[in-house]
């Protein structure tokens, strides 16, 4: 979906537990409802027991957009920085009713010349942050726009954790002033949310007091 790109197939690695064999059954089938939904092919994998917990791992195979794949080191001078969903919150719950962006995708790639893009999983600070390094290029953010799940409970941190949790999976893509009036006045389903502006100096900013600051945010960082 970060890419534009249409899913096809899909190889299940499966290990049963010997002893809970229904629970497999049931994971087996929730992966076969998942498929039909998306118009994925379940295409091949493997199938093992052993006497631990049930593992399952998934590896799926993906088409690019007629247009090609969309790169993160496209975005230009001036792009609208616009996400697909509220941020935040995905170890609240958030993660476990996810719904793949798949066709927000596709519809975007189909009506919309869409210059970069990424999706949020480690955080929109840092995942954004990964495609204005890629383009040399940097980003100031309108903090009132940045839409927040209603799934951060009881925090007064909340703008905070809408930037920096990660497994959101909603995507975050930069388009040209041009396009997004072109989004404006169409009919597309997808929503958009702006949130800022792609500019010249390098690194994440903000307006506050009238004057711009640099984000300075940590965000997951994987261990490799």
């Amino acid at each position: 979906a970060a890419m534009g790109g249409v899913a096809k197939q899909a190889y299940i690695a499966i290990k049963i537990d010997k002893k809970d064999v229904a629970t497999a059954q049931k994971a087996m089938q929730g992966i076969l409802d998942l498929a039909a939904k998306y118009q994925v092919s379940v295409a091949g994998g493997d199938t093992n027991s052993w006497q631990g917990p049930l593992v399952i791992s998934t590896t799926v195979i993906g088409y690019s957009h007629d247009k090609g794949p969309v790169k993160r080191s496209a975005a230009k001078l001036g792009d609208i920085i616009c996400v697909t969903g509220p941020l935040g919150g995905s170890i609240d719950g958030k993660h476990l009713s996810f719904e793949p962006r798949l066709k927000e995708a596709k519809e975007l790639m189909d009506k919309l010349a869409i210059n970069a893009m990424i999706d949020i999983s480690d955080g929109l600070a840092k995942d954004l942050k990964a495609i204005c390094d890629d383009s040399s290029l940097g980003a100031l953010l309108d903090m009132s726009q940045i839409p927040i799940s209603e799934n951060i409970l009881g925090s007064d941190i909340k703008l905070e954790k809408a930037l920096t949790d990660g497994e959101d999976f909603e995507l975050c893509l930069t388009l040209s002033k041009k396009e997004y009036d072109k989004y404006l006045g169409s009919r597309l389903e997808t929503k958009l949310f702006p949130i800022g502006e792609i500019i010249e100096s390098e690194g994440i900013y903000y307006q506050e007091d009238g004057k711009s600051k640099r984000l300075e945010l940590m965000a997951y960082t994987h261990i490799f």
